[in-house]
């Protein structure tokens, strides 16, 4: 996440982890398998924050707001080369982020949608299937180095711009006046 993948070696793992490579490569088949298995706990772990933030707050905007602090701290030295690492070198483990973004993640911003449409807080008319996706597209241009070509603005800057930019635009004139208390 620091570093991007490619400029990780096998050699670099062993010796951060001080395990030789004849034990890394016990555990894993190749770079492949850890970019592939590591990926997926990563995303794992991400699914279960954001399920368990969903499931104990009501307010979506709350929601965000915890959202958005635990993508913060769990993601705040990534590399914006991790995507294009990914994409370029590792395809298998980019179909799966892919695959995770497009079920799990819109299925957690359409839910927050829906309930921010329900409680009056987000606009009636928004269209639910455009405003996810959009919002999807958005988070994977912050690591976009055609977008974001050099590590300034940080990732931070970049993402806490970007949630302000979705929840004004998706926010009713009562969301709107809850916003002047958001911290993000």
């Amino acid at each position: 996440m620091r570093f991007g993948v490619r400029s990780v070696s096998m050699d670099d793992v062993a010796r951060e982890t001080s395990i030789s490579k004849k034990t890394l490569y016990q555990c894993f088949r190749d770079k492949d398998d850890l970019v592939r298995r590591t990926l997926s706990t990563h995303l794992d772990a991400m699914e279960q924050k954001i399920e368990s933030v969903m499931a104990s707050i009501e307010d979506p905007i709350e929601q965000l707001e915890a959202i958005a602090g635990f993508v913060l701290e769990h993601n705040k030295e990534i590399n914006p080369s991790l995507l294009y690492d990914l994409r370029k070198y590792h395809p298998d483990s980019f179909q799966l982020f892919s695959q995770i973004r497009e079920t799990v993640f819109r299925k957690q911003i359409r839910q927050n949608l829906e309930r921010g449409v329900a409680l009056g807080l987000y606009r009636s008319d928004l269209n639910i299937d455009i405003i996810s996706r959009l919002y999807l597209g958005s988070v994977a241009n912050l690591l976009n180095p055609e977008v974001f070509p050099d590590a300034e603005p940080s990732f931070e800057a970049r993402y806490r711009e970007l949630i302000r930019y979705h929840l004004h635009g998706v926010a009713s004139a009562k969301g709107i006046e809850r916003l002047q208390h958001f911290t993000i």
